[in-house]
Formats: structure tokens, C-alpha cells, sequence
């Protein structure tokens, strides 16, 4: 749940989502499943573009 993660945990799991190509892919076909397509895929991009930079 958002109240269980701090600012610790938060920077774990988003330098995981940069550095995990099989993550940002799964959280692509999750977001897919879930009708939300187009809003994941662009954050997924925004992070994929992040470990280009």
C-alpha cells in the first residue's frame, strides 16, 4: 500500500523499474490488461528514455 513505502523504498523500486528492461515490459502488458495502455506505455517510455539519457 502507498502508506507502507517510504522515500528509501520508493527510489529501491523506481531505480529497479530504470534498470529492469523484463520489469518496464511487464508493466507494459500489465497496464494492458487493465485498459490503461496508453498512460503505462508513456510512463514506461519515460522511464525507458531515462536510462538512455
Amino acid at each position: 500500500a502507498d502508506a507502507d513505502i517510504d522515500g528509501e523504498a520508493f527510489a529501491r523500486d523506481l531505480l529497479d523499474a530504470l534498470t529492469n528492461p523484463a520489469r518496464r515490459e511487464g508493466m507494459r502488458a500489465a497496464a494492458k490488461g487493465l485498459a490503461q495502455d496508453r498512460a503505462a506505455q508513456h510512463l514506461a517510455d519515460e522511464l525507458e528514455s531515462l536510462t538512455h539519457a
